[in-house]
C-alpha cells in the first residue's frame, strides 16, 4: 500500500469530532424546544351586531384601520353572517423561551356621524416590542381578520407603519378607498365591486398588488410606492383617470377589457410591463421613466390620444395588434426602441433616440399624418408591409446605417420618402409587384461616406420609375433584369413606360460624396 493511501486512511483530528458533536448536539436542542416548548396563546373577538337600536339607522359604514404592526386579513363578503355589522377575530401564539416576544393589542372605538347614517370604527395597535435571544419568527404567530357586512355602502381607510393589508370584496359598493403605508404590502382582491370615488394608495417600501374583476371605479386609481412594486391583474375594469409611480420598483399590468380617461405610470429606475387586451382610453397615454424599459403590448386598443413612451437609458418594446392610436412618440438615450404593430392604425408615429437602434414591422398598417425616425449612432431597420400611408416619411441618422425594406405599400397622396445618414449605408428593398401605389412616391437617399444600395421590383402594368444618382468619388451602377428601360444620361434612368401617365410614378433620387451607388430594377419575381 502507498504511502499516499496510508495517509488517506488516517482517522479525523479529534479537534474536528468536538466540533462535530457540539453541533449536532445543539441542533437537536433548539429542534427540542421548538418542537416541544409550551405554547402561549393570546386573542379577543369583538363584535357589533345589526340589532343594537343604536345603529338601526346606518347606511355606511367606515373602517379606519391605524394599526402600526398587526396585519391583517379585511372580508366584505358573505362570510359574514347578515345579522352581523363587523366582527373580527385576532389571535397571537408564541413560544416561552424564557425571553420576551413581545405583545400586541387590538383596540376598537365605535361611534356614529352625526346624523347617525354612518358607523364610524377606528382600530388601532399597542405594540410593546420585546427581547429574545433567538429568531422567534418561526414561533411567533400572529392572526387578525375583519368582517364587515357588504351590503352597506364601505369608506375603507388605512394609515399604517408596517401592518400588511390583505382586502377581499365580492359584490360591494365602496364610498372611497383611501390607504397611506409606509413599510408594509397590500392586495386588494375585488369581484364585482363599485367605487363611487377614488382609490388613493401611497406608501413607501410595500408592494401594492390588485386583482380586480368587474370593477367599476367612478373616480381615479391612483397608486404612488417609492421604493416598491405595483401589480395590476384585471378583468372588466372601468376607471377615470389612471396614475401609478413607483422610484425603483417595477410596474405590471395585465389585464382584459379596460375603459379608463387616461393611463400614466412614472418611475426612475424600474421597468414597466403592459400586456393589455381590448382596452379604451379617451385623454392621455404616457409611460415615463429613467433606467428601467418599457415592454408594451395592446391587443385591440382604441386610444384617441397621444401615446408619449419616455426612457433615458434604457429600451422601449411596443407590440400593437388590431388598435387604433393618435400620435404615438417613443423617447430615448441611450436604449434601442422595437415597433411590431399590425392590422392597426396610427396618426403619426415619432421615435427619437441618440446611441441606439430602431427596429420596426408594420403590417397591415395606416399612418395618417406624420412619420419620423431620428437618431445618431445607432441604426434603423424598417420592414413595412401591406400599409398605407398619408404622409412624408423622415428617417435620419447620423453615423448609422438605415435599412428599409418594403412590400406592396399604398399611398394616400403625394409623398417624399426623405432618408439620410452621414457615415453609413442606406440600403432599400422595395418590392411593388402586386398593388399599384396609389399616388406619386419620391425617394431621396442621401449618405456622405457611407454606400447606397436600392433593389426594386416594379410591375410594369402597375408602375412606372425615373432613377438617378449623384456621386463625387464613386460610381452610379444600374442594372435591369428586363433591359425595358431608357437610359437618359451615365447616371438618369427611366422605365420604358414612363411616359404613361395612367401609371403611378416612384422616383428616386440618390447622393453620395464617397461611395457607390447600385440600383438593381427587376419587372418580375427572380425564379
Amino acid at each position: 500500500m502507498s504511502e499516499k493511501k496510508i495517509h488517506s486512511l488516517k482517522p479525523k483530528a479529534p479537534f474536528e469530532r468536538i466540533i462535530f458533536i457540539i453541533v449536532l448536539i445543539l441542533s437537536i436542542g433548539f429542534w427540542y424546544m421548538v418542537l416541544y416548548s409550551p405554547i402561549n396563546e393570546d386573542g379577543d373577538t369583538y363584535t357589533i351586531l345589526s340589532s343594537d337600536p343604536t345603529y338601526a339607522n346606518i347606511t355606511k359604514i367606515e373602517l379606519n384601520y391605524n394599526a402600526q404592526v398587526a396585519s391583517v386579513d379585511i372580508y366584505l363578503n358573505d362570510q359574514i353572517d347578515s345579522g352581523v355589522l363587523f366582527t373580527s377575530t385576532w389571535h397571537h401564539a408564541w413560544v416561552d423561551w424564557g425571553d420576551d416576544v413581545g405583545s400586541i393589542e387590538i383596540s376598537y372605538t365605535p361611534e356614529l356621524s352625526s346624523d347617525n347614517t354612518t358607523l364610524i370604527i377606528t382600530v388601532d395597535d399597542s405594540y410593546e416590542s420585546g427581547f429574545s435571544y433567538f429568531d422567534t419568527s418561526v414561533i411567533n404567530e400572529f392572526t387578525f381578520d375583519i368582517y364587515i357586512n357588504p351590503n352597506y355602502l364601505i369608506d375603507l381607510n388605512a394609515d399604517t407603519s408596517s401592518a400588511p393589508i390583505d382586502v377581499y370584496a365580492d359584490n360591494v359598493q365602496f364610498d372611497s378607498i383611501i390607504m397611506n403605508q409606509e413599510y408594509s404590502s397590500l392586495d386588494l382582491m375585488f369581484s364585482s365591486v363599485s367605487i363611487n370615488n377614488d382609490i388613493l394608495l401611497t406608501g413607501s417600501s410595500g408592494f401594492v398588488d390588485l386583482d380586480f374583476d368587474k370593477v367599476n371605479i367612478s373616480g381615479d386609481l391612483s397608486i404612488s410606492r417609492e421604493y416598491s412594486s405595483i401589480s395590476v391583474d384585471y378583468t372588466d375594469l372601468y376607471v377615470g383617470n389612471i396614475t401609478f409611480s413607483s422610484d425603483s420598483g417595477y410596474i405590471d399590468v395585465e389585464g382584459t377589457n379596460l375603459i379608463s380617461e387616461s393611463f400614466n405610470t412614472r418611475q426612475e429606475s424600474a421597468s414597466t410591463r403592459l400586456n393589455m387586451d381590448t382596452v379604451q382610453i379617451s385623454d392621455e397615454f404616457n409611460l415615463w421613466g429613467e433606467s428601467g424599459y418599457a415592454d408594451v403590448y395592446l391587443q385591440s386598443a382604441v386610444i384617441q390620444s397621444d401615446i408619449t413612451i419616455v426612457r433615458s437609458s434604457s429600451s422601449i418594446s411596443t407590440d400593437l395588434r388590431d388598435s387604433s392610436f393618435g400620435n404615438v412618440t417613443l423617447l430615448t438615450f441611450s436604449g434601442y426602441i422595437d415597433i411590431d404593430a399590425e392590422n392597426s392604425i396610427f396618426e403619426s408615429i415619432y421615435t427619437e433616440q441618440d446611441t441606439a437602434s430602431t427596429s420596426m414591422v408594420l403590417d397591415n398598417v395606416t399612418i395618417q399624418n406624420g412619420f419620423d425616425l431620428v437618431g445618431n449612432s445607432g441604426y434603423a431597420d424598417l420592414n413595412v408591409m401591406n400599409t398605407v400611408i398619408g404622409c412624408d416619411m423622415n428617417i435620419y441618422r447620423t453615423t448609422a446605417s438605415i435599412s428599409l425594406d418594403f412590400e406592396n405599400l399604398a399611398f394616400m397622396k403625394d409623398v417624399n420618402i426623405n432618408v439620410s445618414t452621414t457615415t453609413s449605408y442606406i440600403d432599400v428593398n422595395w418590392d411593388q409587384y402586386y398593388v399599384a401605389l396609389g399616388a406619386d412616391v419620391t425617394v431621396n437617399l442621401e449618405s456622405n461616406s457611407g454606400s447606397i444600395d436600392v433593389d426594386l421590383l416594379a410591375r410594369p402594368s402597375l408602375i412606372r420609375y425615373d432613377i438617378s444618382g449623384t456621386s463625387d468619388s464613386g460610381n452610379v451602377y444600374f442594372d435591369s433584369d428586363s433591359g425595358n428601360y431608357q437610359e437618359l444620361s451615365e447616371n438618369h434612368f427611366q422605365s420604358e413606360n414612363y411616359s404613361n401617365p395612367d401609371l403611378d410614378l416612384i422616383t428616386f433620387i440618390s447622393m453620395t460624396e464617397h461611395s457607390a451607388i447600385d440600383y438593381n430594377v427587376y419587372d418580375d419575381y427572380i425564379d
